[in-house]
């Protein structure tokens, strides 16, 4: 298999990214164009019920608050998903197989980092909005809906390019060892470990993967991390959604 095989549509795995782009210049863009109609004093902070907790007086650094600081964080994600084939090492005499499931990791990775920022960033744009019409009536259960596009982007993209990696197998005719195949069975996409017969609960990452351990799935204790994990982020989903 050559490199260009691998390198064959590599930039659809930024496409997260450039919609991330799109979405905040627009939240400057629009609000620029509605700033007359902003009020002289706008909420900056909303509780979970949606309700202004603390107010401010309408300057560039109140209106554009949320854009101004979560995008120097959202910038840093494409600078790590740049830099990702060199943390996915791959062994000098991986065989072909390896080095396509490397590949489709590492689009899987860059691409959940894409839909990951963009729903972050539609997140900050909505909250945005409900500051900028304190009275129009803006609802908050949108922020419920874009808190679990977040996790649900992730996922996704993990499962969208491993199924890509196992199509560029099928048309070039690449096919596992036993020994690759055996191990393919015991991961999940997002490189979560499931292998019940292993004691460990919090294995090495699998090779290809970075450093750093993961989660076995196939472990009761495993299970029960991944539930609390789960549960932190759904409970402010669900009050989201009773409360708005």
């Amino acid at each position: 298999m050559t490199a260009e095989v691998l390198r064959r549509g590599r930039w659809l795995s930024w496409v997260g990214f450039l919609v991330a782009l799109v979405l905040y210049v627009s939240t400057f863009v629009y609000g620029a164009a509605i700033w007359d109609r902003i009020p002289d004093r706008i909420p900056l902070h909303f509780g979970i019920d949606g309700e202004a907790t603390r107010w401010g007086e309408k300057t560039f650094g109140n209106v554009f608050f949320p854009q101004l600081v979560g995008g120097a964080g959202l910038f840093t994600l494409p600078i790590i998903a740049a830099i990702l084939p060199g943390l996915m090492e791959v062994p000098k005499d991986a065989s072909d197989w390896t080095r396509l499931r490397i590949e489709a990791s590492t689009r899987g990775a860059r691409d959940g980092m894409g839909w990951v920022a963009a729903a972050t960033v539609a997140l900050i744009g909505w909250t945005s909005l409900m500051a900028w019409h304190p009275a129009g009536g803006v609802p908050i259960w949108p922020v419920g809906v874009l808190l679990l596009a977040i996790f649900a982007g992730l996922w996704l993209a993990y499962v969208r390019w491993r199924r890509w990696g196992q199509r560029v197998a099928e048309l070039h005719h690449i096919h596992p060892t036993p020994e690759e195949e055996a191990e393919e069975a015991l991961w999940l996409p997002m490189g979560i470990y499931n292998n019940p017969e292993d004691p460990r609960v919090f294995p090495p990452k699998r090779e290809g993967y970075g450093v750093g351990t993961t989660v076995n799935w196939g472990r009761p204790a495993g299970k029960l991390f991944v539930a609390l994990i789960l549960l932190i982020v759904l409970v402010p989903v669900v009050l989201v959604f009773l409360l708005g």
